[in-house]
C-alpha cells in the first residue's frame, strides 16, 4: 500500500513538472508590468524593477510596459510574454507568483508561490518573489525566429491615398483665321482667244477679243480697248460721253 502511494505520488510530481515544460523558444521578449495590483504605485517597493532584473537572468529580453518597444515588437505584440505578479499576501505572510501570459492574454507559464513572513513589505515582497523565481528552473529559453508565433490580431495599414493633381483647365483659345479676301480682278477665258476679267470693286466684267496688234485687245463689251503699257494692262472706254482709263495688274 505505501509502494503504491509513493507510485501516484511520483506520477503526480512528474506530471506537474511536464504540464510546466512549455516551448518559449517563440517569445523574443518578456514585457513587465510597471504597476502590480498589490502596490499603489508604478514600481511600488521595486517590485516591477525586482522582477524585470530577475526574468533577464533567463536570457530574455525584459522590457518594463512603459518603455519604448522595439520596432518589431511594436509591429508584432505577439514576440512577447507578458509578466505580472500574482500575490495572496495576508497580514502575516507574503504569498506571490509570477506568471507568464501571451498576447492573447492566455496563461502560458505560473510559477510556484513564494513566501516571506518578514515583516517590512519591501523585503517580504522581494524574498516572496525571489522565491516564486527560483521554482522556475525548468524554464529554459533560447530565442528561434522560425518559432515565433504570428499574431493574429489585426493591424491597421495606413494607406496613402493618391494625391490627385487636378490639371489647369485650358480653355481652347479661338484663333480668328484671318479672311481670304478674293481677289478683286480675276481673268477668265471664255473662247479660243477671248478673256473676259471680273472686276468685283466695280462690280463690272470686262469682254474682249484679241486685236492685230501686239498687247492689244478689243473690249466688245464696253466698245473700247485693253492695252498693255508699263508692264500693266490698261483698259479704256466712253461712258456717258466720258473716257474711263483702269489700270490692272494682270497676267493674261
Amino acid at each position: 500500500m505505501k509502494n503504491l502511494l509513493l507510485l501516484l505520488l511520483s506520477i503526480f510530481l512528474t506530471t506537474n513538472v511536464f504540464s510546466q515544460e512549455i516551448d518559449f523558444s517563440s517569445y523574443k521578449y518578456i514585457v513587465v508590468s510597471s504597476k502590480f495590483e498589490f502596490v499603489k504605485e508604478r514600481d511600488g517597493y521595486q517590485t516591477s524593477s525586482l522582477t524585470k532584473f530577475l526574468l533577464k537572468k533567463k536570457g530574455f529580453t525584459v522590457l518594463l510596459d512603459n518603455e519604448e518597444f522595439p520596432q518589431d515588437l511594436s509591429d508584432d505584440k505577439c514576440l512577447a510574454l507578458y509578466a505580472s505578479v500574482l500575490d495572496d499576501s495576508n497580514m502575516f505572510i507574503s504569498r506571490n507568483k509570477i506568471q507568464l501570459r501571451d498576447c492573447r492574454n492566455k496563461e502560458v507559464y505560473t510559477s510556484k508561490e513564494g513566501k516571506s513572513k518578514d515583516k517590512d513589505y519591501k523585503r517580504s515582497y522581494h524574498e516572496a518573489i525571489r522565491r516564486a523565481f527560483n521554482s522556475m528552473d525548468q524554464l529554459v529559453y533560447s530565442f528561434n525566429p522560425s518559432k515565433k508565433k504570428v499574431s493574429k490580431e489585426k493591424k491597421e495599414v495606413n494607406v496613402e491615398k493618391p494625391i490627385k493633381i487636378e490639371k489647369p483647365k485650358v480653355e481652347p483659345k479661338v484663333v480668328e483665321v484671318p479672311k481670304v479676301k478674293k481677289p478683286e480682278v480675276s481673268v477668265l477665258k471664255f473662247q479660243k482667244n477671248g478673256f473676259m476679267i471680273n472686276d468685283s470693286k466695280r462690280n463690272e466684267t470686262f469682254t474682249m477679243l484679241p486685236s492685230q496688234r501686239t498687247d492689244s485687245y478689243i473690249l466688245i463689251s464696253h466698245n473700247g480697248l485693253m492695252y498693255k503699257r508699263d508692264g500693266k494692262w490698261i483698259v479704256e472706254f466712253y461712258k456717258d460721253g466720258k473716257l474711263i482709263s483702269l489700270t490692272y495688274d494682270l497676267k493674261i
